[in-house]
């Protein structure tokens, strides 16, 4: 189960990274919308480049879990006793 997750993960994480990398290489507009209110009108406005932000903290995210899940814990936590 969890090698079909991180496959799943990392499957999502290439196609979070190619939206972002089309979107920003494909537009023609300096500004786009970054945040919504309540009732739907654009709060705020970004650079284009912070889509490409946006997806490098994800990648770092799900590396940084990979990498958990991976290495060998340096401090073994017991598991709970069952009742």
């Amino acid at each position: 189960m969890r090698k079909f997750l991180n496959l799943l993960s990392m499957l999502a994480m290439v196609m979070m990274v190619s939206v972002a990398l089309w979107f920003y290489l494909t537009t023609d507009k300096m500004v786009v919308p970054m945040h919504w209110n309540a009732i739907g009108d654009i709060d705020n406005y970004g650079k284009t480049w912070t889509i490409l932000v946006l997806a490098a903290v994800g990648v770092c995210c799900f590396s940084r879990r990979w990498l958990l899940w991976t290495s060998p814990s340096p401090f073994p936590i017991p598991s709970a006793p069952d009742h």
